[in-house]
């Protein structure tokens, strides 16, 4: 191949050996002005999801009572008993099976707290989809968008155990806002 005087946009970039039709792609002008790629609207946008998520998190446990804590077993310690005592062994059912209603309460007690912000995550991904929904700058919204995905599937990962029906309800809401989004920029 005979070495090639190549431009591109004007410029003269040198001679090359390439194929005839690298010579015309690279001969042709660059991309219009307004189709150009713009860095900063991503940068925009993955900064704007990066703080999302955490301000959700930060915000709901800033604003939730301490998670209730199991005490069930501190207090159930016996001395251990001997062969022949019917009555130590007696106890030591009585003291089991309260043992075990006391972990069942604090395991119901704890689904129910975990619920609840699973829903306030719910209800702010909510908020924040329906904002995506206005005409805001593109990075904004984009930002919003993967903000509130990261949000909302590692919420459902962290309190799937919660079996919140509420919740449940309010991510099916959420599912049908970014098929609307996703609709929308579409068209």
């Amino acid at each position: 191949m005979p070495a090639t005087q190549i431009s591109y946009g004007g410029r003269r970039i040198g001679k090359f050996p390439w194929s005839p039709a690298l010579e015309n792609f690279l001969n042709t002008a660059p991309p219009a002005v307004g189709m150009a790629f713009e860095w900063r609207k991503v940068v925009f946008a993955i900064a704007i999801s990066l703080l999302f998520v955490p301000m959700v998190y930060l915000g709901v446990n800033t604003f939730f009572p301490a998670e209730p804590q199991n005490t069930c077993y501190p207090r159930f310690i016996a001395p251990p008993c001997k062969e022949e005592e019917s009555a130590c062994w007696e106890r030591q059912r009585a003291t089991d099976m309260e043992m075990q209603d006391c972990q069942l309460a604090w395991e119901q007690e704890r689904k129910r707290y975990e619920g609840g912000k699973y829903i306030v995550i719910m209800l702010i991904s909510i908020a924040a989809s329906l904002v995506m929904l206005l005409r805001l700058e593109k990075s904004i919204v984009y930002g919003l968008f993967f903000g509130v995905v990261i949000t909302a599937f590692t919420g459902t990962l962290r309190y799937i155990d919660a079996r919140s029906v509420f919740g449940f309800g309010l991510m099916v809401a959420l599912f049908a806002l970014i098929i609307a989004f996703v609709q929308r920029e579409r068209s």
